[in-house]
């Protein structure tokens, strides 16, 4: 961590050789999850301007070579790479979705968005290097100078982020997520559902449920059974919601790949279970899932929108809040907390429908909640209000 933080500082200094090319008013730069993939709230950011403003306005990605691109028609920059650097200094308005720009350093006529969570504990509120704390303050201080603007969720969100990056709450755009405008849809959840059953050769008739684990920072075999007990789980769906064929499709943490503990590869994929890792777009996944299952994943919070059965199943629940913990306790989240195979059985089995939807209800209300499915539009007023188009 410590040397990490060095290189940033250093970083920060030969950046600045940049400076020799000005700031391009019309250019536009967006990253999701570090160049992992494109999506997210970028991507439904980008897509609604993109629609607008046309070739006027010069809109590029920063993508790793690894990187799934399914959209042959955007104009990409691999990261690291020196033009990466360049867009980054020169792009007006640069988008992202996890932060890690403090080592960059914006020029005050740069504008710089993100957009976070507030559930899992995170930045300041999570780390603590000793000694050496006063260096990671410095890295946290040149991240909230660079954010012009941090899109929020909820007032929870505003509150926890706030903290955790040390941001002025006029920072804050209090209008909920981009990528959470879709399920205030019903017309485009259902057309991202046939897309997502028509690629995945999935009958309207199939129950879908989606179990997408978060990451955990191991790559040693845990003192707990992790593992989701496949064969119970779909029999349970089924005499639960009286389905006749119900499809399982796993979603990893593209950083759980990684990791001995939770490889994908542990599990016998067939007819009934699939690997949807790879899928860019989580929000299609959301859209399609029937059911959703997932420990302390954010995706709680968008699925929430939906009042589809959701269930946590945290086998390692105990040893996760002494070494991450969370803003809002996971109790008073409202979603069924299942530590073992058969709890979560017997929970699919004793679901309530009603009870669940004003559970939901509660929660949205508890953390304040800011969605109303107008984030999309309303964000790209303020990018457009600072470019030229």
């Amino acid at each position: 961590m410590i040397l990490k933080l060095c290189v940033k500082e250093v970083l920060r200094f030969l950046l600045r050789v940049f400076y020799v090319f000005r700031v391009k008013s019309n250019r536009v730069l967006f990253e999701s999850y570090s160049g992992e993939r494109i999506c997210c709230n970028p991507f439904y950011i980008y897509d609604n301007i993109e629609k607008i403003v046309g070739s006027n306005v010069e809109i590029a990605w920063s993508v790793k070579p690894k990187c799934n691109n399914e959209y042959a028609d955007i104009k990409c920059v691999k990261r690291f790479s020196l033009s990466y650097f360049k867009y980054l200094m020169t792009a007006k308005v640069y988008i992202t979705n996890i932060g890690g720009y403090d080592y960059i350093p914006f020029r005050k006529t740069q504008i710089v968005i993100n957009a976070g969570g507030a559930y899992k504990k995170i930045e300041k509120d999570f780390y603590d290097i000793g000694r050496c704390q006063w260096l990671y303050n410095r890295s946290i201080l040149h991240f909230s100078k660079a954010t012009s603007y941090f899109l929020s969720s909820s007032y929870s969100t505003t509150k926890c982020m706030s903290s955790a990056w040390n941001l002025h709450e006029d920072k804050f755009v209090k209008l909920g997520l981009p990528r959470n405008d879709v399920f205030f849809s019903a017309q485009k959840m259902n057309e991202l559902s046939n897309c997502i059953r028509d690629r995945f050769n999935i009958k309207q008739s199939d129950f879908v449920v989606l179990y997408a684990p978060t990451f955990r920072n191991t790559t040693s075999s845990p003192s707990y059974d992790w593992s989701l007990k496949e064969n119970e789980l779909l029999e349970a769906v089924k005499k639960r919601f009286a389905a006749k064929r119900v499809i399982l499709f796993l979603r990893y943490h593209m950083c759980l790949f990684n990791s001995l503990s939770f490889n994908s590869k542990m599990h016998e994929y067939t007819s009934t279970v699939r690997d949807v890792s790879d899928y860019p777009e989580m929000q299609d996944l959301l859209c399609t899932a029937d059911m959703l299952i997932t420990d302390y994943s954010s995706s709680v919070w968008d699925y929430s929108f939906t009042y589809r059965p959701c269930f946590l199943f945290t086998p390692d629940l105990e040893e996760y809040k002494k070494k991450t913990d969370f803003y809002t306790p996971i109790e008073e989240w409202g979603f069924p907390i299942c530590k073992t195979n058969e709890e979560l059985r017997k929970q699919i089995e004793a679901f309530d429908e009603n009870k669940f939807k004003q559970a939901m209800i509660r929660h949205h209300e508890n953390l304040g909640s800011y969605e109303k499915g107008t984030a999309t539009e309303e964000v790209a007023k303020i990018i457009l209000s600072h470019i030229d188009h």
